[in-house]
């Protein structure tokens, strides 16, 4: 018991600061777009059957998609020290979050598949994954922080 009192007289802040919050949204924002924007090129541009005519536009959108995910794996790094330790600590959202972080394990390891994986089952099966995930992934993080709140209001902390 005086262990469980000691660390949660250490932890930090749970709530983001403004300029976090801002950036971590906006990167789920423009992954969110890009990723869509890019799944609406693959499918439905290549019904139309020109190929050529959604070459850019696919190239543009999986570069945009490529550094967002860059920007959101760093802004998630500064998640870990404060309130992801935090949390864990005081026992607050420790599902959602931990769901969280395997949601974006699997994109990142689905997504790196997608560069470097040979043709085949592997990178298919990554594909699908990593669609339906991603799909999923904002959905997921509306939930953690509605949760989040609800916590927050319940116990204050």
């Amino acid at each position: 018991m005086h262990h469980d009192n000691f660390n949660r007289r250490r932890v930090g802040p749970i709530r983001l600061p403004d300029w976090q919050r801002r950036g971590l949204y906006a990167s789920v924002l423009v992954l969110t777009l890009s990723g869509l924007a890019w799944l609406a090129l693959h499918f439905l541009m290549a019904e139309a059957g020109d190929e050529l005519a959604q070459l850019a536009p696919k190239r543009w959108s999986i570069r945009i998609h490529t550094a967002a995910a860059l920007w959101l794996l760093f802004m998630v790094g500064g998640l870990v020290p404060l309130h992801m330790r935090s949390a864990w600590h005081l026992r607050r959202n420790r599902i959602g979050g931990a769901g969280l972080a395997a949601l974006l394990l699997v994109l990142t390891l689905t997504g790196y598949l997608l560069w470097y994986a040979p043709e085949g089952a592997a990178r298919q099966w990554s594909q699908w994954l990593h669609w339906a995930l991603g799909c999923a992934a904002p959905v997921a993080l509306l939930l953690h922080i509605a949760w989040g709140r609800a916590i927050h209001r319940r116990h204050g902390v």
